[in-house]
């Protein structure tokens, strides 16, 4: 018999607060001005120093409450390190200013260390052109295309400088935080080489955004690999962890709230996506446009502000079934790709 998805702690901590998850394991909520209102720290504490997982954005508020809750939650001990499980800036907003302020070392692994940089120097360059055309080959408006120039900016606007030195952390790795081991547990998909830490005899794992209790993980293919196959990434990263965990396991997400039931959880994704997968094959019985592809992929209309995240998801479905060979494709006098159901 299934479990179901549970959630062991009722409320979530109130403004400035650390919630006790577990020895020496603290959650933090931090706020932030998106839809998504929220990020989720993980706070670890030793004999020596603290332990922060993730570091929000780098925005005024996001600053401010930071500080406080250094200068009031944290003993007096000092930040001894930032693990940061991805590269999107909601994790890696603060971290540069932690590492500067505080004299913290930033710990990531290096695919996710790697493709902040390699991101970064497009954004110094400044040449969005050959971005521009992967969007209009999707089936993007010119006007569609150009909200790329917004969308890599938060790069620029959420994330305080980057430090241009870290310590590697690699699959399978142990390290020791607040008196336990935990092992470093790597996901891709959403990221490139996403961190998860791991801690057997707690049976918790922290998750960032590889595993969510209620909203799923953007899939995205970006223009810099217009034919990668994040959804095949994803999917096997999912099957991983399914080996790894259990029901009882208890999972600290990024957004939103600690559950348990993850085996089911990790089965209701990947199911999604295969049914997601049926219905876009079905879909290019007749030739469709990557931007086509929003009718049988999103419940919501895509508007403006979720344009990106929406086109780059529909891409990797796209290829995902390309590179299986049950769909194909060919491109118009425009340069804008068709695929169709392959017979």
């Amino acid at each position: 018999m299934k479990k179901n998805i549970n959630y062991p702690f009722e409320n979530v901590p109130a403004s400035l607060e650390l919630l006790k998850i577990a020895t020496n394991l603290f959650w933090l909520r931090m706020p932030m001005p998106f839809t998504l209102n929220h990020i989720n720290l993980w706070l670890i504490e030793d004999e020596d120093g603290w332990t922060i997982i993730d570091s929000g954005l780098n925005f005024d508020k996001s600053k401010a409450y930071l500080q406080q809750v250094i200068k009031h939650k944290l003993k007096n001990k000092p930040i001894k390190q930032i693990i940061c499980t991805h590269m999107h800036p909601d994790h890696i907003g603060l971290s540069g200013w932690l590492c500067e302020h505080f004299e913290a070392e930033l710990w990531m692994s290096q695919g996710e260390f790697e493709g902040y940089h390699t991101l970064n120097n497009e954004l110094v360059n400044n040449n969005n052109t050959a971005a521009h055309d992967f969007y209009l080959s999707c089936g993007a408006t010119v006007e569609q295309a150009k909200l790329y120039d917004k969308y890599i900016g938060m790069y620029t606007k959420y994330v305080y400088p980057f430090p241009t030195s870290y310590r590697q952390l690699t699959a399978n790795e142990v390290i020791k935080l607040g008196g336990f081991n935990w092992q470093i547990v790597i996901g891709s998909g959403h990221s490139p080489e996403h961190v998860c830490l791991w801690c057997k005899s707690l049976n918790i794992i922290i998750s960032g955004d590889q595993i969510l209790p209620t909203i799923s993980s953007n899939i995205s293919v970006h223009p810099q690999e217009a034919f990668a196959n994040p959804l095949d990434n994803w999917l096997t990263s999912c099957q991983h962890y399914k080996t790894l965990l259990s029901d009882e396991t208890l999972v600290l997400p990024a957004h939103g709230k600690p559950f348990t039931g993850v085996i089911q959880r990790l089965d209701e994704l990947i199911t999604d996506v295969e049914d997601n997968l049926k219905k876009l094959t079905t879909f290019c019985k007749t030739p469709k446009r990557v931007t086509d592809g929003f009718e049988v992929l999103f419940y919501n209309k895509v508007n403006q502000k979720t344009f990106m995240l929406a086109c780059g998801e529909s891409k990797a479905h796209f290829n995902y079934l390309t590179q299986l060979n049950i769909i194909d494709s060919y491109y118009d006098n425009k340069k804008v790709a068709w695929y169709y159901a392959v017979d």
